[in-house]
């Protein structure tokens, strides 16, 4: 037992039900943070929530080990009363082994989903500078950076990453095209609309180095969108139409029920209706309704506040849209959600929400 406790409990994962009574045997001859930490471990694998929260509190502040205050803090971030507590945790992690990158990611998660982006800024800089290879330590950087819009220094940041191709690796090229997007809008309050367009035009790229292979039919709604208004204001009616056309070519029902970026299904009824389209749109609106409900009915998937809002944007419930957005929106972190609404503000003429 005491050879037991003197092992360094790194990369120890016990999750086997079998080991409870074992190490509830050993708290009882000799209480130790481990045998109690473990226990824990073991609760959370077979999702016994509450107890791996009462386990994980037992132990304090006696540990001398980050990982356990990473782990900790992950436990309990979706309890909004223990939020001190969770950035206790994440900041002691980093405290001890200020070698360990996952200790500052956590830290970065943990101030971006509070909304407190100045604070995740200094933390993802930080540790940017000790470790600017780790690709997951410099997507934190890139976020922060969009965070708190400076958004030339978060493409370059996504520039010098390498993101190896990996099942579901969307974040560094989503981040990479909303920065992108962000300064063409930049660019299009000042009236620079050939400097917006190369970034638009930069925003439809897939770089190799983040990931993420382009897909078949990429959703470029939002681009063509903003493209066709920047055409318009230089002059070329030819180019604007053809915008248009791309968004209204994108519009089918299959893309419509299964796009990514729903929101834009905004911009495709938008534009349908601009071109006389309205019976078109409303076919794709019906239709997609109908297939959320479906997912819903069979269980297989909620509809969105994304989703929502199109819906409620479409059928002219601006109380329930503005509802909708300030709940999306919440804190304020950049997305393409943003983007969109100030691109409506920007060529439709609404007011900022």
């Amino acid at each position: 037992l005491n050879k037991a406790e003197s092992i360094s409990p790194w990369l120890v994962f016990p999750f086997r039900l079998e080991t409870i009574p074992v190490l509830e045997w050993a708290e009882q001859q000799h209480h130790s943070w481990k045998t109690v930490y473990y226990l824990a471990l073991v609760q959370w694998h077979h999702n016994n929530i509450i107890k791996a929260k009462e386990l994980f509190e037992k132990d304090g502040s006696e540990p001398d080990y980050g990982p356990f205050y990473i782990s900790r803090g992950i436990l309990f971030s979706d309890d909004k009363t223990k939020q001190d507590d969770v950035l206790k945790d994440f900041t002691k992690a980093v405290s001890i082994d200020p070698q360990e990158w996952r200790a500052w990611h956590a830290l970065s998660n943990f101030y971006e989903s509070n909304g407190s982006f100045s604070e995740e800024f200094d933390n993802a800089k930080k540790a940017y500078q000790r470790f600017s290879s780790n690709a997951v330590i410099s997507v934190d950087y890139a976020k922060a950076l969009l965070n708190v819009k400076k958004f030339r220094k978060s493409i370059d940041v996504l520039n010098t990453t390498l993101i190896l191709p990996q099942e579901g690796a969307r974040e560094g090229h989503y981040l990479f095209e909303t920065a992108n997007i962000a300064l063409a809008l930049n660019k299009i309050e000042e009236k620079k609309y050939k400097e917006a367009i190369r970034d638009i035009v930069q925003s439809k790229r897939f770089p190799e180095h983040l990931g993420s292979g382009k897909p078949y039919g990429p959703d470029y709604r939002l681009q063509d969108y903003l493209l066709a208004y920047c055409e318009e204001k230089l002059g070329d009616k030819q180019e604007f139409l053809q915008y248009y056309q791309n968004i209204i070519d994108y519009s089918n029902p299959e893309r419509f029920n299964s796009a990514r970026n729903v929101s834009a299904n905004y911009i495709s009824t938008l534009v349908l209706d601009k071109y006389g389209k309205e019976k078109q749109a409303a076919v794709l609106m019906k239709g997609w309704r109908h297939f959320q409900d479906l997912l819903s009915i069979w269980h297989i998937s909620k509809m969105g506040l994304q989703m929502k809002w199109v819906l409620a944007k479409y059928d002219n419930r601006s109380s329930d849209a503005k509802t909708l957005e300030n709940k999306i929106v919440g804190a304020g972190k950049a997305s393409q959600f943003t983007l969109l609404l100030r691109a409506l503000e920007l060529v439709e003429g609404k007011k900022k929400i």
